[in-house]
């Protein structure tokens, strides 16, 4: 089922901050399900892909917090919410991925983010990592 939907360009799972699903005047969801933007949110996915370029996820956090910036519950910004809006780059693309990137296209949502807003952010985060990260250790004992 979820390979039929990657085919057909839907979006399995819980909505994505920034979008919701499509309903009907009576609050059902229509089928074929789709996504459509959510603008207040999808302002904030635009800051922090914008704010990644120069801070940590954890400062972006800290940012939203301060200046009270709402999430869609009522839990304070962290630095894995702001990472789940940065793991989302392709989402917010517009594209569909399957198999944890192993696959993607496009999809039936309206996309958020352009690609030069995010292949600007993606470099400077990349070397960043690359600077900050250590070589990887097994930790196997055989």
């Amino acid at each position: 089922m979820t390979r039929r939907t990657f085919d057909a360009g839907g979006h399995v799972g819980n909505d994505p901050f920034g979008h919701r699903t499509i309903r009907d005047a009576k609050g059902a969801i229509i089928k074929p399900r789709n996504l459509e933007i959510v603008e207040p949110e999808a302002e904030v996915v635009r800051r922090v892909w914008r704010d990644v370029i120069t801070k940590s996820t954890w400062q972006i956090a800290q940012d939203l917090q301060r200046e009270g910036v709402d999430r869609r519950t009522s839990d304070p910004w962290t630095k894995d919410a702001v990472k789940d809006i940065v793991r989302r780059g392709r989402f917010y693309l517009g594209y569909v991925v399957h198999h944890r990137g192993a696959e993607e296209r496009v999809g039936c949502h309206p996309g958020i983010l352009d690609t030069t807003s995010t292949t600007r952010s993606t470099a400077p985060r990349c070397r960043r990592h690359a600077r900050n990260s250590r070589p990887c250790r097994s930790r196997r004992s055989w």
